[in-house]
């Protein structure tokens, strides 16, 4: 019964994965590489749940099945990356682009079908073999899964240290922008003061120039005498 319960999880981590390749874009040849072997998964379990599901008395290998760090085991946490990398990614068009390069599919693929050959060969009902091929395969199959987790790793390390850059650059940016408004703004006052003046000079070109000088002159060549004496005798001078 547990067996099958372990079956049924990795089926249904199968279609999770399946259905994130179909909702991004990227090379096709890639995710049809990746979606083929992840379908053709999803067949050998549902084979090997049948097989469980058929016998009268749990058989030996579906014991050996179920401990740690088995062909089903380590087939779930390849899945289980897969569906990580596919899905925890912010913004609408980050999730809709591919994120696996050629390299780390070809680790993926060649990770899960090492894992689909030894649940392949445990239908062979033989548990001695099958311990035999386990013990044989476990330090390279566990290597490959380990080399995309690597990877994967490296590129989200790569991925922190190129936004620390571009967020230095676009601070440099920010800061060239606000000079160049300051310095806008500074031409501007220049420009308003100079046309200020402009206009301040255009009105006094515009006044009719008076020079009382020539006024003054122009009055006393014209006095005569007597003239204002007419005040100095009235009354209200005198008092």
């Amino acid at each position: 019964m547990e067996t099958t319960a372990s079956i049924i999880v990795v089926a249904q981590l199968c279609e999770r994965v399946i259905e994130y390749i179909v909702a991004v874009f990227g090379p096709k040849a890639e995710r049809q590489r990746l979606w083929s072997q992840t379908r053709y998964c999803t067949s050998l379990l549902l084979k090997l749940k049948d097989e469980i599901d058929d016998s009268d008395e749990p058989k030996e290998w579906t014991k050996i099945l179920q401990l740690p760090y088995t062909p089903l085991a380590r087939l779930g946490n390849a899945l289980s990356l897969a569906a990580v990398v596919l899905s925890t990614r912010d913004g609408l068009q980050e999730k809709l682009r591919w994120p696996f390069k050629e390299k780390d599919i070809g680790k993926l693929v060649e990770a899960i079908k090492c894992e689909m050959a030894m649940v392949d060969f445990a239908l062979s009902h033989n548990s001695t073999s099958l311990l035999i091929e386990l013990n044989t395969r476990f330090k390279r199959n566990g290597r490959l899964l380990l080399d995309f987790k690597d990877a994967l790793e490296l590129r989200v390390e790569k991925t922190h240290f190129t936004l620390q850059d571009l967020n230095s650059e676009l601070q440099i940016i920010q800061t060239t922008q606000n000079d160049v408004r300051a310095r806008v703004e500074e031409l501007r006052g220049r420009h308003d003061t100079e046309e200020a003046m402009q206009k301040r000079q255009r009105t006094l070109d515009w006044l009719t120039p008076v020079d009382h000088a020539l006024q003054q002159r122009d009055a006393t060549s014209r006095w005569q005498p007597g003239t204002g004496g007419w005040l100095l005798c009235s009354q209200m001078y005198q008092d």
